[in-house]
């Protein structure tokens, strides 16, 4: 089974989290409780299955907290009273190349019912200006001429 946090946007998972320290926590065994994570990441749809299901089946990583929240500093614990409230997402755009990014987008959620700040980047005009040299991908025939599968097919 592979564990993902089910805050929208975030890709952190069991098997597949970068960071190697980032811890998932499961959804509290209270009704009240368990409402109050839902409703904060807005996933309302999950709010009809039952607390053991959700319990059991369905994480939020440690990125969803604030340190306040964990009751140790290797935030591998959380407090009793700990509810999720930190949701950032980042969108990039790339340019055709794939290598640079022209646009990175960040939206900070404290809270859904609280506060919003939204920050926005963009790299200079020049990126998308073609460049004034002209650029060959054409391979030499010096590099292909001794190849080992050319030399395979000489012997045979």
């Amino acid at each position: 089974i592979v564990l993902v946090c089910l805050v929208k946007n975030c890709k952190n998972a069991k098997s597949t989290t970068k960071e190697k320290s980032c811890n998932l926590f499961r959804i509290p065994k209270g009704l009240a409780r368990s409402e109050e994570w839902l409703i904060n990441f807005e996933r309302e749809d999950l709010i009809s299955k039952s607390v053991d299901n959700l319990y059991n089946n369905y994480r939020v990583c440690m990125n969803h907290f604030k340190n306040n929240m964990f009751s140790n500093p290797e935030k591998i614990r959380l407090l009793i009273s700990a509810v999720p409230t930190e949701f950032v997402m980042q969108t990039t755009t790339y340019t055709s190349s794939g290598t640079s990014p022209i646009v990175n987008h960040t939206m900070d959620f404290n809270s859904p019912s609280t506060s919003m700040s939204i920050s926005t980047t963009t790299l200079d005009e020049q990126v998308d200006k073609p460049s004034s040299k002209p650029v060959s991908t054409q391979i030499t025939k010096d590099l292909t001429l001794n190849t080992p599968r050319k030399s395979n097919l000489k012997v045979n």
